[in-house]
């Protein structure tokens, strides 16, 4: 029997778990509808794959803007709990309705209220997730949380793919979604939720240490050069594939990314969190690399593999990076540092997504890879060669 024994993990807190829930059904209800607009886009509206990157881009940086706004507001406040079940509702009531959006102007106003809905809950509910968790559990913590988020995204496209292949449009799909929508908003009122104590003097602008900020710097460079995944529904399209098969792909994906979050998490507790954000990044750089040398082959293989790995690489640094800025900022003070780290990669993700689908339109998808897979090697690096910290 070894002299000291592994000492067993601490239960997740049922704010945590509670919150899981909540993500899982929201994330159900989102990706009912989140790959069917480019579909919408470039199918009946008659649209490009540089108007797709216009519209995720406008509607994130919207999004992101409000974050460490927000995060500041319910810093001073405490009012995490608030702001967490209007951000949810906002979201899912507008969303439903992008299936009656009679053109792509109408579907652009819809997605960017509803992205404004998650400007309003990620950084109170970050915020409320850090609290909760004890600081040797946090990358487990949002590990789960990202576990569940996706968990719900790989049945949201299986739902749909049901219902498309049971008669319904792509509008009636979209209407549908509206159900988990309400079951969502239904579970974060009934949340077990701690206080966070307010923080009146809470008024510096950026509360984060210099860690903190060079991962925030970082991850904004990564945002830029990142391939939002609606270019992947994008070339599956071009290459033939049918909306059931492009819905049932992105279920695959996020089922993958179930399967890497929690571990990954459960791994930077147990070995560094900036170790598994490098592995996750350079890991990003690599898939995108391959994107490029295979993009004149579009393939159901080819896809599947490109789109699968990108997916495994975006899940696996995802709860890492969320507890290394919960470790950068002291109690009272993680609204505002989770909406900061939010907010920059977001509106950097608004000239990328733009630059990506020009890329796209006028290159190929060769070219788009490739720019994008040599910016996130510079991200990594500039991360890599910064001063790390301990881990606490």
């Amino acid at each position: 029997m070894p002299a000291n024994p592994p000492q067993p993990k601490h239960p997740l807190p049922p704010a945590v778990r509670s919150l899981g829930w909540v993500s899982f059904a929201n994330d159900l209800a989102s990706e009912m509808v989140t790959p069917l607009i480019p579909l919408l886009v470039i199918g009946p509206m008659g649209g490009t794959a540089a108007l797709v990157g216009l519209m995720e881009g406008v509607a994130e940086a919207a999004s992101q803007a409000l974050k460490p706004l927000v995060g500041g507001w319910v810093d001073r406040s405490g009012h995490h709990r608030r702001w967490a079940i209007s951000g949810y509702f906002i979201s899912n009531l507008a969303r439903p309705f992008i299936g009656v959006a009679p053109a792509w102007p109408a579907t652009l106003a819809l997605r960017t209220i509803d992205r404004i809905g998650k400007g309003l809950r990620t950084a109170p509910r970050d915020a409320v997730l850090a609290e909760a968790a004890a600081p040797d559990q946090r990358g487990r913590a949002f590990g789960f949380h990202r576990s569940m988020d996706h968990l719900g995204a790989a049945l949201g496209p299986l739902l749909a793919v049901g219902l498309l292949a049971g008669g319904s449009s792509l509008h009636e799909v979209i209407l549908w979604s509206a159900v988990p929508g309400a079951l969502t908003v239904w579970l974060i009122w009934r949340a077990p939720l701690p206080v966070v104590a307010a923080r009146s003097n809470a008024i510096a602008p950026v509360p984060l240490d210099p860690q903190g900020r060079r991962l925030v710097i970082a991850a904004s460079l990564m945002a830029f050069a990142n391939l939002p995944e609606a270019f992947m529904v994008v070339w599956s399209f071009q290459a033939g594939w049918s909306v059931i098969g492009i819905a049932t792909l992105w279920a695959a994906v996020h089922v993958l990314k179930v399967a890497v979050a929690y571990p990954a998490g459960a791994l930077a507790d147990a070995v560094g969190r900036e170790k598994v954000v490098l592995i996750g990044w350079c890991t990003r750089a690599a898939v995108l690399a391959a994107g490029a040398a295979l993009a004149a082959d579009a393939s159901m293989a080819t896809l599947a593999m490109v789109f699968a790995g990108y997916g495994v690489a975006l899940a696996a640094s995802e709860g890492a990076e969320r507890a290394l800025i919960a470790r950068a900022a002291p109690s009272g003070r993680r609204g505002a540092a989770f909406g900061w780290y939010a907010a920059a990669p977001g509106l950097a993700a608004l000239p990328g997504a733009v630059l990506v689908g020009l890329l796209w339109d006028r290159g190929g998808p060769a070219l788009a890879f490739g720019i994008a897979s040599a910016l996130a090697l510079l991200a990594a690096a500039s991360f890599h060669a910064a001063p790390s910290a301990t881990d606490a």
